[in-house]
């Protein structure tokens, strides 16, 4: 990674012609790189994760240069790649429009050195490196490289810090099983607020009617920049799990001749035989640690300013009654309330199946005085979103599911996602997520016992994805060995269920 930096740093002096000038300085940053159970939208969560070898985690290395110009002709914009773009300002969870990343630049190539190539022989002028990263990210973990500008002062009312701000994300999705890695960009800068609409056209009118000759009236007043914040999401790794992408963004600091901060990202297989890759997945399992027990000591300063629940209020509203920003709102919450099978409706679902969602959701939450609890609203997310699937899985025979829905069905709910039986018993035991979730895995318990071998090949592969299938069970073996598992099985499960708890023996308190 730091022959990156050196071959762009000769390719952009030897273009400039300029040896004589003062050298081209990166402007002081700080910078860090982090881990976290869940995604870029989610943020830290307390999902545990296990043991992970290194051959199950993905190598990345990150480059962070600094240019002396922006090569506005570089690549392809970042909005029409992104999968997914989020906007918010002053604690509202979802803005319509995104002004930050739609001045990035994206750069895909097939290998590093196609990359390397195609920066060093664009228009950016100098270059210095800013900083340089490696990481190991295993299934359904989020590292974060960030560039800041130094902190500046707490605010004495808030008690933060604010300030501008660069993270390039690297996440590896927990399901579909094997998706390909995801990045996305992340940046907050303080933009200044955008004048009413009435008073954008009063100020026009004014200024058209004015006397010739006389100054013409002062704009209306905007109020002190705002810090903003922008995320997008986009697909860079191929299927393999490898991918070679560089992001360029529009940043000037004072006191450097930076017009641009552009981040070289490689991503490939993890490897057992690399020491490197080896060290950073045991830094990466030490900071998921950390990571999940700050998530769950909570917030450790009392912030003025919107709190969850009205930010959660604002989506669930955003959800329901503004379309064009239903699927990010969505997003959002089902991020933040842990209701993964909403979030994955939310990222391949359709606008049809997601206003059939929304629609659920609002008939869920009619009548309600209040949002419910997190938990319960977390739910609420989820049945709905399993309402829906069912829905169209009943009506496949007339109307073809979305291959892409297809795979969430059953990706979270195995071989009982296909039946329709099994669906119409799960309908019945959603009225809470312990009940449906027993009854999920009764059903593909069940299934073990189908003359298919493809239905108890899936009912296994779901069952054993969640440490629930039983030991020593073939579903592809003889019929006899497979009737011995499960009646073990069962044996172990009864004489679990009827011996007396350690806490009541002797005489101790139930």
């Amino acid at each position: 990674m730091v022959m990156i930096a050196g071959v762009v740093l000769l390719a952009g002096c030897a273009k400039s012609g300029r040896q004589q000038e003062e050298p081209f300085v990166a402007p002081v940053l700080s910078a860090g790189t982090t881990y976290f159970a869940g995604t870029p939208l989610s943020g830290p969560t307390t999902r545990p994760t296990g043991a992970v070898s290194p051959t199950d985690a993905s190598a990345v290395d990150v480059t962070f240069l600094a240019l002396e110009r922006m090569p506005a002709g570089l690549g392809e914009p970042l909005g029409p790649s992104a999968r997914l773009i989020v906007a918010s300002r002053l604690g509202a969870p979802v803005l319509p429009s995104a002004s930050l990343t739609g001045r990035v630049r994206l750069l895909t190539a097939g290998s590093a050195e196609e990359l390397r190539t195609a920066l060093a022989s664009a228009p950016t002028g100098r270059a210095a490196g800013l900083y340089d990263a490696v990481a190991a990210v295993p299934s359904g973990v989020t590292v974060s490289f960030e560039l800041a500008d130094p902190a500046p002062e707490r605010d004495g009312v808030l008690g933060v810090a604010p300030r501008r701000r660069m993270r390039v994300y690297v996440f590896r999705p927990s399901t579909p099983a094997g998706a390909a890695p995801q990045v996305a960009v992340s940046l907050s800068e303080f933009v200044a607020p955008k004048p009413p609409a009435d008073k954008i056209e009063d100020a026009m009118t004014a200024a058209t009617t004015h006397p010739t000759g006389q100054p013409a009236p002062p704009p209306p007043p905007l109020g002190p920049p705002e810090l903003t914040s922008e995320l997008a999401l986009v697909d860079v790794a191929s299927p393999s799990g490898a991918g070679n992408v560089a992001v360029v963004v529009p940043a000037k600091f004072s006191g450097s001749k930076t017009q641009a901060i552009a981040a070289l990202i490689r991503i490939a297989p993890g490897s057992v035989d690399d020491p490197v890759h080896a060290q950073a997945l045991a830094f990466c399992t030490e900071q998921l640690k950390r990571s999940a027990a700050e998530a769950a000591g909570g917030p450790r300063l009392l912030l003025v300013g919107p709190s969850a629940a009205s930010s959660y209020a604002g989506a669930v509203v955003a959800v329901i009654e503004q379309p064009e920003r239903r699927r990010a709102s969505l997003l959002y919450l089902s991020g933040r309330l842990n209701a993964r099978l909403c979030e994955d409706v939310a990222l391949v679902g359709d606008d049809a199946a997601l206003a059939e969602v929304a629609k659920r959701l609002a008939k869920t939450l009619a009548g309600s005085a209040a949002l419910p609890g997190d938990a319960e609203l977390g739910w609420s997310l989820d049945r709905c979103a399993f309402e829906v699937l069912a829905q169209l899985s009943a009506t496949a025979d007339s109307n073809p599911m979305a291959p892409e829905l297809a795979s969430v069905i059953s990706a979270h709910f195995g071989q009982a996602g296909r039946n329709a039986s099994s669906l119409e018993e799960l309908s019945r035991a959603s009225r809470a997520r312990q009940e449906f979730e027993n009854r999920l895995l009764a059903e593909n318990l069940i299934f073990l016992e189908d003359p298919s071998p493809a239905a108890r090949v899936r009912a296994y592969d779901w069952l054993a994805a969640r440490g629930k299938a039983p030991a020593g069970f073939d579903p592809l073996g003889p019929s006899r060995q497979r009737r011995a598992a499960l009646e073990k099985a069962l044996e172990n499960l009864s004489a679990a269920s009827t011996s007396p708890s350690q806490g009541t023996a002797g005489g101790g308190q139930p």
